[in-house]
C-alpha cells in the first residue's frame, strides 16, 4: 500500500492540474452533507464534525496529495467546520470545552498526513536507489559478459601467432620469452572463461541437469587428475547417492577445488577427494596437507578476485572458488571452507540429492581418510582408494 501510495504521490505531484477522480467527488459531496447537518443541528455538532475529519484521513491514505494541495485543503476544512462551532458557542448551544475540538482534529489529521507523506517520499527514494543499483549491476554484468567474449578472439589469434613464432625460431632466449607470453595468454583465456561461467550461472542459472551418481563421478575426476599432477592422491568415493546436476558445471567446480589444493601442496603432498551423504544432500570434499586457510578468511575465499597464493608464486585468477560458490548456488547448495584432517584446507561443495533415488542398498558408513593407507602407492602420481570406492559408471 505504501508503494502504491508513493506512486500515486509521484503522479499527482507531477500533474497538480489533474481533474478530480470519482472518489474525490463523492468525498466532497459527503463533506457538504456533513457541513449542512452541522449547520441545521447546532446542538449535535460532534459526530458530523468527526466524520468529516476521519473521512479526510481515510481518503488521504489513498490519494496522498502533496503538501501544497493538502495544506490548503486542511485550512479550508478547518475554517468551515470551526465556523459552525463558533456560531453554536455564540448562541449558547455548546460549551467552551467543545471548542477544543477546533484545533485538535485538524492537528491530528495534519500530523498523520505529514508523516505519511514523508514515508511515501522515503519509499520513493528507496525505490529509485534500488532501481539505480539494479541498473548498475546489470551494466556491470553486461560489461563482464561482453569483455569475456571479446577477450577470447584476440587471445586465440595472438596465441596462434606465438605458436608460429615458436616453431620458426631457434633462439633459446626467444623460446623462453615466447613460453612466458603463451603462459600469460593461457591465464587470460582461463580468466575470461571463468568470468563468463560465473556470470552465466548468477544471471541465468540455466543448467543441463542429468542424474549423476556422485561416487562414480568423483572417482573418475580423481583418476583423471592423478595422471596429470605429481601428488599422493586419496580417493574415497562410495556410492552416496544421485544428484540432478549439470555435469559440465559440477566438473568445473570440482576441478577448481582440486586446482586450489594443487597450488598449496608440493610434489608428494596429499590431495584427498571424498564424498559423503549429509541428510538430504551430498557433500563433495577436497582436502590437502598444505598450509590451510586462516579461519578469518574462510568465507572470503569464495569472493571474486580474493587472492591467496603460496609465497613466491604468481597469484591465480581469484575466480576458481568464486566459480565453485556460483555452481553450488545454482544447484541450490552451498560451498564452505574449513580445516582438513591432513592439516591443510578442506573445501566442501554441498548439493541436494535428487528427489528420487535408485533402489540401491544404503552405503556403509563413511570412514574418513586422513592419510594414505599402508601399502598405498609410493609413486607421487599414485591413487589411493578409500573403502567403498566404486568404478565410474
Amino acid at each position: 500500500m505504501v508503494a502504491g501510495a508513493a506512486g500515486a504521490a509521484v503522479t499527482r505531484d507531477d500533474d497538480p492540474r489533474r481533474r478530480l477522480d470519482a472518489v474525490d467527488v463523492v468525498w466532497v459531496v459527503f463533506v457538504l452533507v456533513m457541513l449542512a447537518q452541522m449547520w441545521n443541528d447546532l446542538h449535535n455538532l460532534t459526530w458530523p464534525y468527526h466524520l468529516i475529519w476521519v473521512s479526510l484521513g481515510l481518503l488521504y491514505g489513498f490519494r496522498m496529495w502533496p503538501p501544497r494541495v493538502f495544506a490548503p485543503l486542511i485550512g479550508l476544512l478547518a475554517v468551515l467546520t470551526s465556523a459552525n462551532f463558533l456560531v453554536a458557542y455564540v448562541r449558547g448551544y455548546t460549551s467552551l470545552d467543545e471548542l477544543t475540538e477546533i484545533p485538535l482534529m485538524p492537528l491530528l489529521v495534519g500530523i498523520g498526513a505529514m508523516h505519511a507523506w514523508r514515508r511515501s517520499q522515503m519509499q520513493r527514494r528507496v525505490e529509485e536507489l534500488a532501481a539505480l543499483e539494479s541498473s548498475r549491476l546489470d551494466r556491470q554484468r553486461e560489461f563482464l559478459r561482453d569483455s569475456s567474449h571479446a577477450i577470447r578472439t584476440p587471445v586465440t589469434i595472438a596465441r596462434g601467432h606465438v605458436d608460429l613464432l615458436r616453431m620458426t625460431t631457434t633462439d633459446a632466449e626467444a623460446q623462453e620469452d615466447l613460453d612466458v607470453v603463451l603462459h600469460q595468454l593461457d591465464r587470460l583465456s582461463h580468466l575470461a572463461g571463468r568470468l563468463l561461467s560465473i556470470e552465466q550461472l548468477e544471471t541465468t542459472r540455466m543448467l543441463d541437469r542429468v542424474p549423476i551418481e556422485v561416487g562414480g563421478f568423483l572417482e573418475a575426476v580423481g583418476r583423471r587428475w592423478s595422471v596429470s599432477a605429481a601428488r599422493t592422491w586419496v580417493v574415497d568415493a562410495p556410492p552416496v547417492g544421485v544428484v540432478r546436476a549439470d555435469e559440465h558445471r559440477l566438473e568445473e567446480a570440482v576441478d577448481a577445488l582440486v586446482e586450489n589444493a594443487l597450488r598449496f601442496t608440493t610434489g608428494g603432498g596429499v590431495v584427498r577427494l571424498s564424498c559423503r551423504r549429509d541428510g538430504d544432500a551430498v557433500v563433495v570434499e577436497v582436502g590437502d596437507d598444505g598450509p590451510g586457510i586462516p579461519e578469518a578468511d574462510r568465507e572470503a575465499v569464495f569472493d571474486r578476485f580474493f587472492h591467496r597464493h603460496p609465497q613466491g608464486e604468481e597469484p591465480g585468477t581469484g575466480l576458481g572458488l568464486a566459480l565453485v560458490a556460483a555452481v553450488a548456488a545454482a544447484h541450490g547448495g552451498t560451498a564452505t571452507a574449513g580445516a582438513a584432517p591432513e592439516g591443510g584446507a578442506l573445501l566442501s561443495l554441498r548439493i541436494p540429492l535428487a528427489a528420487t533415488q535408485p533402489g540401491t542398498a544404503p552405503s556403509a558408513p563413511q570412514q574418513t581418510v586422513t592419510e594414505p593407507t599402508v601399502g598405498a602407492t609410493v609413486a607421487a602420481t599414485g591413487v589411493t582408494q578409500g573403502a567403498g570406492v566404486r568404478g565410474a559408471p
